[in-house]
């Protein structure tokens, strides 16, 4: 289990920006598809590191989908 701290490191972000995305604070035209999963214990908000993982993979499949990107090894397979 990550703390929010290591979650943000590993996203590449500032702890406030996870704060706020979990919370809903980020304007809808910003807004990745919702935050990564996370688990409060107390008031401590723990993410699984497969957790964030995939929640990556959703937001670079919506990526590449939305702007015409590389198509996704899954999105390859579906084609064959």
């Amino acid at each position: 289990m990550l703390t929010e701290a290591e979650a943000a490191e590993r996203l590449g972000v500032c702890r406030a920006f996870l704060q706020r995305l979990r919370l809903g604070k980020i304007p809808p035209s910003n807004n990745p598809p919702g935050a990564p999963p996370h688990i409060r214990l107390g008031n401590m908000v723990k993410y699984r590191p497969a957790d964030i993982d995939a929640w990556l993979d959703a937001l670079s499949d919506r990526t590449a989908t939305r702007r015409g990107g590389w198509p996704t090894e899954a999105a390859q397979g579906q084609a064959s």
